[in-house]
């Protein structure tokens, strides 16, 4: 039948769906929840239950972020310093010498 779940019509919807999705969603997992992680194993992977706190820390303050992102940034910034020095101490210099959230401090941040 015409406009069914499997007709052609339904398909391009669901792909343009899929392609808005959530407002950047693919992007805010891999930033908000798997470069984290990533980040958490490295500075931590001696330690394994300092590695799931650091994971926790850096989940609690991105959904905090989603509520109220400087709040939620400076829990983020917090569990950075705690648990990614000395690894990552060079990246947490750089992001606490931002005073200003642009395109610009993201992308210098991001480098590193």
């Amino acid at each position: 039948g015409k406009g069914g779940p499997k007709s052609p019509e339904a398909r391009k919807q669901r792909q343009r769906q899929g392609k808005k999705g959530k407002k950047g969603g693919m992007k805010h997992y891999i930033l908000g929840k798997l470069l984290p992680q990533a980040y958490c194993q490295v500075a931590n992977e001696k330690d394994a239950s300092r590695m799931e706190e650091c994971n926790k820390c850096f989940a609690d303050g991105m959904k905090k972020m989603k509520k109220d992102k400087k709040s939620g940034g400076e829990e983020v910034m917090a569990c950075s310093e705690k648990y990614l020095n000395p690894d990552y101490k060079e990246c947490n210099d750089v992001a606490k010498a931002v005073t200003e959230w642009n395109k610009d401090a993201k992308k210098e941040v991001m480098k590193c």
